[in-house]
């Protein structure tokens, strides 16, 4: 009985911890930022698209249809050699913050392009000295796409600072989403960085507004496994003491 019960608890601290580690909170949602390198007065920035948690989905023009028609993103055409700068503020400064996001867009029949490369940096002032967390190099060929960076070991800060070097020969480049997540990414390497890019699906047609997993159905999932996890173990207590 002492081991069964000893089973139990080791059960429902591994159930905990990866339920924890998986829970990830975007702590940049609807958060403000400037636009360091101004946007295109004909895709601007109307009510700070980049945080509202929604992402670009497909318009119909004529026959055809272009994620570029869709008023969630925001168009920038630079000068050559021109990078393009954003800075979020979080609002106070986080702890625990493991990965950092941008929702780019590759159309390139609209003379789109996907970025060159995407450095992130961050701060717990505005003035602050920033420290890099990492480059990207989007090489996705999926057209609604996400940069994401995963950082080897936990960060703290209020300032996200990105920077964006546009593609060669890209004449517009196009952001629909940036996201800084709080928590462990459990399919992450514990112990290296690393990038992922990956062809954003788009959402469905009576789909308003993309909200960034929280984690909230981990923790659904942990509270139902420790429910039936304790129904089992009284069970068999309980046929144990009348055998």
């Amino acid at each position: 009985m002492k081991r069964f019960l000893g089973f139990c608890v080791f059960f429902f601290v591994l159930v905990g911890m990866l339920s924890v580690s998986a829970a990830q909170n975007v702590v940049s949602l609807h958060k403000g930022y400037i636009l360091l390198t101004k946007a295109s007065e004909g895709y601007p920035d109307e009510a700070e698209n980049l945080t509202n948690g929604r992402y670009g989905t497909p318009t119909a023009m004529g026959e055809d249809s272009y994620y570029y028609r869709d008023q969630e993103y925001v168009g920038f055409r630079t000068k050559d050699g021109e990078d393009i700068a954003i800075l979020l503020d979080l609002g106070d400064v986080y702890k625990e913050l493991w990965t950092f996001e941008v929702g780019y867009l590759r159309e390139e029949e609209a003379g789109i392009g996907a970025p060159a490369s995407i450095a992130f940096y961050i701060s717990d002032t505005e003035e602050g000295e920033y420290a890099l967390l990492g480059v990207l190099s989007p090489a996705a060929a999926g057209k609604a796409s996400v940069a994401s960076l995963e950082t080897a070991e936990a960060k703290s800060g209020r300032y996200v600072k990105i920077v964006i070097t546009p593609g060669e020969n890209s004449a517009w480049t196009f952001l629909d989403e940036i996201s800084v997540l709080q928590g462990r990414n459990p399919l992450a390497d514990p112990f290296e960085e690393s990038s992922v890019e990956q062809e954003r699906s788009s959402l469905p047609p009576d789909s308003e507004t993309a909200v960034p997993n929280t984690g909230d159905g981990d923790l659904t999932l942990f509270v139902m496994l420790c429910g039936v996890s304790a129904i089992g173990t009284a069970a068999l207590i309980g046929r144990k003491r009348f055998v």
